[in-house]
């Protein structure tokens, strides 16, 4: 070959090799990062068994004696003294309880098989569940479902996990942004066999990442974040054979995420 096509052949070799190099780079940092968040959730998963156990109950039982007695002992003095620290702790008590519940929910090894999933018992039972946690951070959450009962065939933990982590993204952007008032609506329709879950919230929206990129594994503008939460939603949404797209800035001012997934019936 002459000296050009040797050229061209050792500028082809290194673009390869550098582009392989690159992939390998991503690979490596995508499974370092799952296996963090492995052993994150297993601790998480531990924690959540032993405290919603002895010790919650321990605490809620002590408070609540607190709370009584203090009654008993100051009278209307109790309201100035004690009221408000001890009403703090009982709040905080029923937030890591609900988180406890949650963690545990989603481990449950039937929810993984494949059954009848009722799409709006997901949601309602997903937002109830969050309701005190929610509840406790001043956040006012919104349900809004249309008419009938739509199902798919799936797992329940696959439609839990889409529900779960559109929460989890709108209180990460609130406690981000630092939004007082903090909203979030959960909405569905079903149009042409397809259930749509619109999940809006009055956080700052889509802002330093773009609207492409808030789907890939590890990409997050928050400081301690994953950036899995949203990679979790379009995966999941996928298994079932639906779609997901985003709006920076929906209805409520801040992000809206619209997922779609085909139904069989309801």
């Amino acid at each position: 070959p002459s000296a050009d096509a040797r050229t061209r052949n050792q500028t082809h070799i290194c673009f390869r090799r550098a582009s392989r190099d690159r992939e390998t780079d991503v690979l490596r940092k995508e499974v370092q990062l799952y296996r963090t968040l492995s052993t994150a959730g297993i601790t998480a998963a531990t924690f959540a068994h032993e405290s919603s156990g002895n010790p919650v109950k321990v605490i809620r039982q002590s408070v609540d004696a607190l709370a009584r007695r203090g009654r008993e002992i100051l009278g209307e003095r109790y309201e100035a003294f004690l009221q408000r620290p001890v009403s703090g702790i009982q709040r905080a008590v029923g937030s890591l309880a609900v988180l406890g519940n949650a963690t545990l929910r989603l481990l449950d090894h039937d929810k993984r098989r494949m059954a009848r999933v009722d799409l709006h018992d997901v949601v309602r039972e997903v937002v109830d569940t969050f309701r005190p946690f929610l509840d406790g951070r001043s956040v006012e959450a919104t349900v809004r479902l249309c008419p009938g009962r739509p199902y798919v065939r799936g797992s329940r933990a696959a439609v839990e996990s889409i529900v779960t982590n559109l929460l989890n993204n709108s209180l990460t952007a609130f406690e981000s942004a630092g939004t007082m008032e903090r909203r979030i609506e959960l909405a569905t329709a079903v149009e042409d066999g397809r259930w749509r879950l619109t999940a809006a919230d009055n956080g700052p929206g889509i802002v330093g990442i773009s609207k492409s990129d808030i789907w890939l594994p590890g990409r997050t503008t928050r400081k301690n974040g994953t950036g899995l939460g949203l990679t979790i939603v379009r995966d999941a949404v996928r298994d079932l054979d639906g779609d997901v797209d985003a709006r920076e800035r929906g209805d409520l001012g801040g992000a809206e995420i619209i997922v779609h997934i085909p139904v069989l019936g309801g």
